[in-house]
């Protein structure tokens, strides 16, 4: 649920378990559609926050195996010129356990929709 201040995301069986952030500390959005949403036409949708600082990824087994240390760009903490080194299976993690709106139909324009919010947010801020 977007609101005029927050964003809300019900997960779990019963939608019981809730996170929610102000949407002035949303500093980006992330589309994700897999194999399954282009068939279904869905998508899903990861906030970035200082929580939830990195971009999710999808798994790929490389060469150097998923445990070799990979540079990732924070993309919330301004550091000049600093990048966080984290090992591709701590990302894997952190995307799975990440907070993202999914099964959405037309993720694109609901992301413009999100995208609006915020803008409209930190410019009232």
């Amino acid at each position: 649920m977007i609101t005029n201040k927050r964003l809300l995301v019900k997960s779990g069986v019963a939608k019981e378990e809730v996170w929610f952030t102000d949407l002035c500390r949303i500093k980006d959005s992330i589309v994700k559609t897999g194999l399954s949403d282009k068939i279904l036409g869905t998508g899903k949708i990861y906030p970035i926050t200082p929580e939830y600082p990195y971009a999710p990824k999808m798994h790929a087994y490389t060469e150097g195996g998923m445990y070799r240390l990979k540079k990732v760009y924070n993309i919330v903490e301004d550091r000049e010129g600093e990048e966080e080194e984290v090992s591709e299976i701590e990302l894997f993690r952190k995307s799975q356990t990440h907070p993202h709106l999914k099964g959405l139909k037309e993720p694109y324009a609901l992301h413009e929709l999100l995208e609006g919010a915020i803008f409209k947010k930190k410019q009232t801020s």
